[in-house]
């Protein structure tokens, strides 16, 4: 997009915001005079400094600045944040699932049938059955770290 064009598209999401309709009123609200505003215009200069300052000195305005400077609001970023974490932990979960799944033939061929455990190793399996779910991934975590060592 053109410079001149952005810069007029975030001086109107700023009026906007600020419930201003003309350039007088609006450098009046940052602290300017409407030449400089108009300076800052004519040299592509965004009045962040004023526009920063105003957002800090009236936090009741609840000025969107990610709104004013790019057209989407900050709750669109968090949703899209949010989204895109979710995704990835859902496709970790899957990753760690097909893993264990792996892990768990190998297991399986390792061990065989459960009558060639040893007393221990069935009282581990016994508890390890019982226990939360919370309970048994921090064991599983812990026996994978002890067969790398």
């Amino acid at each position: 997009m053109q410079p001149l064009r952005e810069f007029t598209l975030r001086l109107e999401r700023l009026k906007a915001s600020l419930g201003v309709s003309d350039d007088q009123a609006l450098a009046q609200s940052l602290g300017m005079t409407k030449a400089a505003l108009l300076g800052k215009k004519a040299r592509g200069a965004w009045p962040e400094e004023e526009v920063r300052a105003l957002s800090l000195r009236y936090p009741e305005l609840g000025l969107d600045l990610d709104w004013v400077l790019t057209g989407e609001s900050q709750e669109t970023w968090k949703a899209t944040f949010t989204a895109s974490q979710k995704a990835a932990e859902k496709a970790a979960k899957l990753a760690r699932t097909r893993s264990r799944a792996a892990g768990d033939e190998r297991v399986s061929q390792e061990v065989g049938d459960e009558d060639d455990l040893s007393e221990d190793e069935r009282r581990l399996v016994a508890l390890f059955r019982r226990g939360a779910d919370e309970s048994k991934a921090m064991l599983l975590q812990l026996a994978e770290v002890m067969v790398k060592e």
